[in-house]
């Protein structure tokens, strides 16, 4: 909802509307999903639609992002209404995986994440400008301020953006050099090697 002011607005002058929040949650797992991959190992030979079979022992390694955007019309849009009549194929929308391994703690996450954007929108108003479908290194920058100065705050957002967009970068950039240098520290001293001879030697004797 950072990126999205009206749609911040509309919860704040309908907070008692339930279902609004559960369509803004829902979205924004759909776009921001809590993994980007997960895989399984088919038990059992599945004959597919298309004619393909796969073998039994086979790791199918699939894609959240992808798989939340099958069948959508335009993907990339926060819009939180398309769940009022949703036309995505059965199982393409997995937050919390599906089957038998489905995470525990679903209704407790959208519980507590409801009550937690419930209680914040009432006193805050949140802008960012990322927009990638995964945190990068560093997480991304979120500025928040307080709801006491309304309408304002189309202004503040529009002022606010390039600074903060300018900042994420720098920050993404001075990560990004880290993980280079470490890169090639690792290969100037065969670090990876000397590990595994050390963890070896560590291991006691049998």
């Amino acid at each position: 909802m950072s990126q999205n002011i009206d749609i911040q607005a509309r919860l704040k002058n309908n907070l008692a509307d339930n279902q609004l929040l559960q369509r803004i949650l829902d979205e924004s797992l759909r776009i921001y999903p809590l993994f980007g991959i997960t895989n399984r190992i088919a038990d059992q030979d599945y004959q597919m639609r298309n004619g393909q079979v796969i073998p039994e022992g086979m790791n199918i390694v699939f894609d959240f992002v992808a798989c939340h955007a099958e069948g959508i019309i335009n993907p990339n849009v926060f819009d939180p209404d398309r769940w009022i009549q949703p036309k995505q194929p059965d199982n393409c929308y997995m937050p919390f995986g599906a089957g038998p391994r489905m995470c525990p703690a679903k209704k407790f996450a959208y519980n507590i994440t409801a009550t937690l954007v419930t209680d914040m929108i009432k006193n805050y108003w949140f802008i960012s400008s990322i927009e990638h479908d995964r945190p990068l290194t560093g997480g991304g920058l979120v500025y928040f301020f307080s709801d006491n100065q309304g309408i304002k705050q189309r202004i503040k957002r529009r002022l606010m953006l390039p600074m903060i967009s300018f900042k994420e970068a720098l920050v993404q950039r001075c990560y990004s050099r880290k993980v280079i240098k470490n890169c090639e520290i690792v290969n100037k001293t065969d670090f990876l090697t000397k590990l595994v001879k050390t963890e070896a030697q560590d291991m006691p004797s049998l």
